[in-house]
């Protein structure tokens, strides 16, 4: 259930019956224990678990097997850090990575630059498409939760019709072979 703020308490039949719990801003994981490994995943079931080691750490005090589902925080002595915290991190660590794959599978051989953005996905892109003069877009589909969406996903299903540039599309298949073999 998603909770909404309530305007004026009066509404309630007795307010002293209900418990308020904080609504914390962080990153909804998933994380899975047993067998002596540990897994963090996201949403989307991306693996996390590389991007937050102290949490493997801590969870290695799990006994047996488990799986837990909540919010990763950024936290700091008895207190819940900002999401923006998190986020700086999570984009450090996503333009290493991007920066590590561009250098092993284009090297000198083709100029490029790394940029990592975050909000609205085709928002930002269309903004990147104008502020680099962007000639032609390579995006790797990846969403199969629809239908409409199987071939090339919500996002890239928008950009095709809404972007004045060329867009060459990697199927989801094709584009993790690319990444993993080069």
């Amino acid at each position: 259930m998603l909770a909404k703020p309530l305007e004026d308490p009066s509404g309630l039949a007795d307010p002293m019956n209900y418990l308020i719990e904080d609504k914390y801003d962080g990153i909804r994981a998933q994380v899975h224990v047993g067998d002596g490994r540990i897994q963090i995943f996201t949403r989307g079931m991306e693996d996390a678990t590389a991007s937050f080691p102290e949490l493997v750490d801590a969870l290695r005090q799990v006994a047996g097997s488990a799986v837990l589902d909540g919010e990763i925080l950024a936290w700091r002595g008895d207190r819940a850090l900002p999401f923006s915290e998190l986020q700086q991190r999570l984009e450090a660590e996503a333009h290493e990575r991007l920066e590590a794959l561009c250098q092993s599978q284009l090297g000198a051989q083709v100029p490029y630059e790394t940029v990592v953005v975050t909000g609205r996905p085709v928002v930002e892109i269309q903004q990147l498409v104008r502020q680099y003069t962007v000639d032609c877009l390579v995006l790797g589909a990846h969403s199969t939760d629809k239908p409409e969406h199987q071939l090339f996903g919500s996002t890239a299903e928008r950009l095709l019709h809404h972007t004045a540039c060329p867009i060459f599309m990697v199927p989801p298949r094709q584009a993790s072979e690319f990444i993993s073999h080069g």
